[in-house]
């Protein structure tokens, strides 16, 4: 399903934890395709956001720490 994935559309931009777990789906598709230095971009989108202090207040079901997840 890469080709699903990889015509998807990226959450808005405050979205912070599908925004990054829609990153880590690009990146693995585009490894799959061993385009390394596109996948590396994601990489590096992923730890940007998790910079953002706010994803570490955002939980999961209530018990999961979206930063702890991400």
């Amino acid at each position: 399903m890469w080709n699903d994935i990889l015509s998807s559309k990226a959450p808005e931009k405050d979205l912070k934890y599908p925004l990054v777990v829609w990153h880590y789906a690009q990146g693995m598709a585009l490894l799959s395709r061993s385009k390394i230095g596109e996948a590396k971009s994601h990489l590096a989108q992923m730890k940007q956001i998790m910079t953002d202090p706010k994803i570490k207040d955002l939980t999961i079901w209530s018990i999961n720490s979206a930063y702890d997840l991400c």
